[in-house]
């Protein structure tokens, strides 16, 4: 016989690493949580690994640029696992505009961060790990490390260029990156290949769900901007090219920021927890949000396992 599952009586669980201590603050799984539980769902958020509760589905949400193997054997039993096949989400892997110390290139190029967010997640990370194992050989290591950072961070604004801003330098060639940029594998290079319109410049965003999504263009005076830069969002098209980079990737939800630059898509920005983090913007998205949310219902009807054969 064929034993048909309920949706409105699933268990959610959202799976954060045992370091991340955000509640809400524009993250859009806490603002889907409560279009989830209006739909029936019962929603739970859960840190770390250990005594996970049951659940029917599991969202692992997190803020990591690789996956944690120990995560990821946790949730090895649980019959449904949303973004469990999206191991690595680093530049590296992401960006398809990559440059080294011998590339031939003329042009503008930017520096960032290798990692998620700024590196800023895996940064609190090691200052944990250095705090747990202690010992002062470790502490004066950790300082060396800090003040050549601090110095390289000073050589790359001395270099930049008046769009970069804290994280993201911009520089006007190829020449004019530090070397030590080369020699630490934390950092990225590629080109830099903003988009340009009468309005300004745009920034491309494309939230996605199962197969629910919404895309959105908003525009800033700047070519390097933050969230509270942007002007309100009008629909945009979300590219071929982009659908087949989020399969490659295996997440199920997260968000790809991208711009436009003449006949290139250029994709610059992965996320697998993805935050609207004005609160303005937050509610100018409210009824896309509630869409969104849909979208773990039909991955619950298409994916594996919703109907059993007993």
């Amino acid at each position: 016989m064929i034993e048909s599952t309920t949706i409105s009586k699933q268990r959610l669980l959202v799976l954060l690493h045992e370091c991340d201590w955000v509640n809400g603050g524009g993250v859009i799984a806490y603002a889907l949580a409560r279009f989830w539980r209006q739909r029936g769902y019962e929603v739970r958020f859960h840190r770390g690994v250990e005594d996970l509760p049951e659940a029917d589905v599991v969202l692992m949400h997190l803020r990591t640029t690789r996956q944690d193997e120990s995560y990821l054997k946790a949730v090895e039993d649980y019959p449904r696992v949303l973004n469990r096949n999206a191991r690595d989400i680093s530049k590296r892997l992401v960006s398809s505009h990559l440059l080294d110390c011998e590339s031939r290139y003329e042009g503008p190029v930017i520096v960032k961060s290798n990692d998620n967010y700024m590196g800023l997640f895996e940064r609190q990370l090691r200052r944990q790990a250095l705090r747990e194992r202690g010992g002062l050989h470790r502490r004066w290591r950790h300082l060396l490390a800090r003040k050549a950072e601090k110095r390289l961070r000073c050589a790359l604004w001395k270099a930049g260029t008046s769009e970069s801003v804290e994280g993201y330098w911009v520089l006007p060639e190829l020449r004019a990156v530090p070397s030590a940029i080369w020699r630490d594998d934390r950092y990225v290079v590629e080109r830099f290949l903003p988009e340009r319109s009468e309005r300004g410049y745009l920034l491309r965003e494309w939230i996605f769900l199962g197969d629910r999504e919404f895309c959105t263009a908003s525009y800033s005076s700047r070519a390097v901007f933050k969230q509270s830069d942007l002007t309100p969002s009008e629909p945009a098209p979300v590219p071929e090219v982009l659908r087949q980079r989020r399969r490659e990737l295996g997440l199920d939800f997260g968000g790809f920021q991208f711009v436009q630059h003449g006949e290139q898509v250029v994709l610059f920005d992965v996320n697998q927890t993805p935050a609207i983090l004005s609160s303005k913007r937050l509610k100018l998205f409210e009824s896309r949000l509630a869409l969104l949310a849909e979208g773990l219902d039909g991955y619950l009807q298409h994916g594996a396992g919703l109907q059993k054969v007993i």
